[in-house]
């Protein structure tokens, strides 16, 4: 799922409130319109795949 966030700190707390589904982590990526990804899944459960423009996050780092 993707939103549109103000701050990387947003995008964060987007996945720690997602009610939806279980939010495992998230890509946030300033340069392409604050576009945040709340992802299913993390490194320990799926291949990471590295980009410099991104910034990753799983779960207990987006609780703060």
């Amino acid at each position: 799922m993707s939103v549109t966030v103000s701050t990387e700190a947003d995008c964060r707390d987007h996945c720690v409130s997602q009610t939806s589904f279980i939010c495992a982590a998230v890509n946030y990526k300033p340069d392409s319109g604050n576009n945040c990804e709340l992802l299913t899944e993390n490194d320990k459960t799926a291949t990471e795949e590295t980009d410099d423009k991104w910034s990753y996050f799983v779960r207990p780092l987006c609780a703060g």
